[in-house]
């Protein structure tokens, strides 16, 4: 079984949620009491807005990068980072990262494209992609398929 490393304490509460999750998830999955392997590397948030606020962005990948690395070390067969925010620079971070990284961004974007039977809107709210001002863009706010946060726009609404 593959071991998932965290990059958390970007956000304490989605943190600990993600970890809550994941372990419900795999324990509904396996029946068999047992819980899965995570690593969780809880990094400095102030050190990281501190970055972003300066627009140093090189910075921000490199600081992310250092530590993905040190998930990796200690076991980490993929990773994902517990926070929307640090997904500014999530295709410069995956382009160096030593492991795979999953985009909660990405999986959230597909989650919203899924079949309404599946997965409905938000609660309170219609499909993003109905609201008014969203025609022509993906339910993810990207235009023309593109990716990453560097090309997101808002979702009017």
């Amino acid at each position: 079984m593959k071991t998932l490393g965290i990059i958390g304490g970007i956000a304490p509460e989605s943190t600990v949620e993600y970890y809550r999750l994941i372990v419900a998830l795999y324990r509904e999955r396996t029946h068999d009491g047992s819980y899965p392997p995570l690593l969780i590397n809880s990094i400095d948030l102030k050190k990281l807005l501190d970055l972003i606020g300066a627009l140093r962005l090189a910075d921000v990948t490199e600081y992310l990068l250092k530590e993905v690395t040190k998930l990796a070390r200690a076991g980490a067969d993929l990773g994902l980072l517990a926070s929307n925010t640090p997904h500014i620079v999530f295709e410069d971070l995956r382009r160096g990262s030593p492991i795979p990284l999953i985009s909660i961004v990405e999986a959230a974007c597909r989650a919203t494209r899924a079949p309404a039977s599946s997965v409905g809107p938000p609660r309170g709210s219609e499909r993003p992609a109905t609201r008014p001002g969203n025609r022509g863009r993906s339910d993810c706010g990207l235009r023309n398929g593109e990716r990453g946060m560097r090309n997101a726009e808002p979702l009017a609404g």
